[in-house]
């Protein structure tokens, strides 16, 4: 006689969900709370979980904050929901509201919620109480590498440069393969005017981590402007705009670039385009008239 397989609960399917988002498949992972509340519409976490990794998928605040919300009003005392809320409000840019909740959501000793609630102060520009909730973070956990970051932004900020260089690195020993801390890192080797050493930051990035972000693409092409090593620039760039094509600043940028190769017809084509996605691109306007020069006085010299 076989036996009857067995239902999975609410429960299970919860946990299920938290494992597959955890691992990186978000939309297998939201299909299980779905179906746990199914089961058990009132289920708290399962809310919680649904809002919060939809919008990690989508970014939609809003679809986070209604159920999220929803999570709250079934259990006042869940503090990852709690946690969401105030992510969601940060996403939104509600500062004041997305504090609100990170502080109800620290009654529970959190690295993450310290880090978040610091995060917003960034945001907020008070940043004595950013550092605390870093501080505080890293008093629970202290290879929290998130919290090491959020850390050496606000160094970053105050143009601690060396201090921020620091936190940034300890936070990318703790985790390697940290996108955010190794890009932060790059920006505090521009600012000292390390663009050698910035361009492995981002290099570090787009050949280990993700070959797909047309934003270090973009940082990439300025630092070797600045190095004048311009057809290195001109391949970050177009690199950029095969990832983003209605990027119109790396468009222009583009056009930069063959004009200080002495080829203002190609870089009259890159910046017209710019132009067509935004015509009030003062820089692109700017970018055309030097182009256009550069192009006639070639032409007086027979080149």
């Amino acid at each position: 006689m076989s036996q009857k397989k067995k239902q999975k609960t609410a429960a299970d399917w919860l946990s299920e969900g938290y494992n597959l988002a955890e691992s990186g498949e978000l939309e297998k992972g939201i299909e299980c709370f779905k179906k746990a509340l199914e089961l058990s519409p009132n289920y708290s976490m399962a809310l919680n979980n649904l809002g919060w990794y939809t919008a990690q998928l989508t970014g939609d605040y809003e679809f986070a904050l209604k159920h999220c919300k929803k999570a709250i009003e079934i259990d006042p005392n869940n503090y990852a929901a709690q946690h969401s809320v105030g992510w969601a409000y940060r996403g939104l840019k509600d500062y004041k509201n997305a504090v609100k909740h990170f502080k109800i959501a620290i009654n529970r000793a959190n690295p993450l919620h310290f880090t978040d609630l610091g995060l917003t102060y960034i945001s907020l520009e008070k940043y004595k109480e950013a550092l605390d909730c870093f501080d505080r973070a890293l008093q629970i956990d202290k290879k929290f590498y998130k919290a090491w970051n959020g850390m050496g932004i606000v160094y970053l900020n105050l143009m601690n440069y060396e201090k921020a260089i620091e936190c940034f690195k300890q936070a990318i020993k703790l985790e390697p393969r940290y996108k955010q801390a190794w890009i932060n890192l790059g920006e505090a080797k521009i600012e000292l005017g390390f663009n050698k050493d910035a361009i492995k930051c981002f290099n570090t990035v787009v050949e280990k981590i993700d070959a797909n972000d047309s934003s270090v693409w973009f940082e990439l092409g300025s630092c070797y402007s600045n190095l004048s090593r311009y057809e290195k620039a001109i391949k970050s760039f177009k690199k950029v705009v095969e990832l983003d094509p209605n990027n119109s600043t790396a468009l222009y940028s583009l056009g930069m670039m063959y004009g200080k190769l002495e080829e203002p017809v190609k870089g009259i084509e890159f910046v017209k385009k710019s132009l067509e996605i935004d015509p009030e691109n003062e820089d692109a306007k700017s970018a055309l008239i030097l182009l256009n020069l550069i192009k006639d006085n070639l032409k007086a010299e027979g080149n």
